[in-house]
């Protein structure tokens, strides 16, 4: 065997090993900070005469219990005869788990009525990704796996 092919042999086995390396770091950044989703609900309202906010309430079951997962009431527009849209982003679910949404309008008076439930899925995040990373692992292990198997 000449210098030149062991010198191609060697660059395989390094590009194979990074790409098997960068892999695997893929993998477990994906795991780490992308297993968590986020769900995004949106309502809107035609008036809000006597309206002082909204809360929101969420649950893993359909019939509660329900939480409150809002901090402060969400306030009402301030012009009660026009709608307004109101959008909450909830970042405390896991991808792929069915929550249920209920949402309290809450008046002047304090007097509170419901309004749901909803259903929602909160969506994985980068699939490709994962896909990527098990296609740099395969084939940098694959390329490592042949070229210490068959060196010449």
């Amino acid at each position: 065997m000449n210098s030149s092919s062991i010198r191609y042999i060697n660059l395989i086995r390094i590009f194979s090993g990074i790409a098997a390396i960068a892999g695997i770091v893929l993998v477990l950044y994906l795991f780490i900070f992308y297993q968590s989703s986020i769900v995004i609900v949106q309502w809107n309202t035609e008036s809000e005469i006597d309206t002082a906010g909204f809360n929101l309430y969420r649950s893993e079951f359909i019939d509660g219990p329900f939480e409150r997962i809002n901090r402060a009431l969400i306030l009402s527009s301030s012009d009660p005869y026009a709608g307004s849209s109101y959008s909450y982003d909830d970042a405390d679910v896991i991808a792929g788990q069915t929550y249920y949404y209920k949402l309290e309008d809450v008046d002047i008076t304090g007097h509170t009525s419901f309004h749901g439930p909803i259903e929602v899925t909160a969506k994985r995040r980068n699939l490709w990704g994962y896909g990527l990373a098990a296609l740099l692992v395969f084939g940098g292990l694959l390329g490592i796996f042949f070229t210490y198997r068959n060196p010449n």
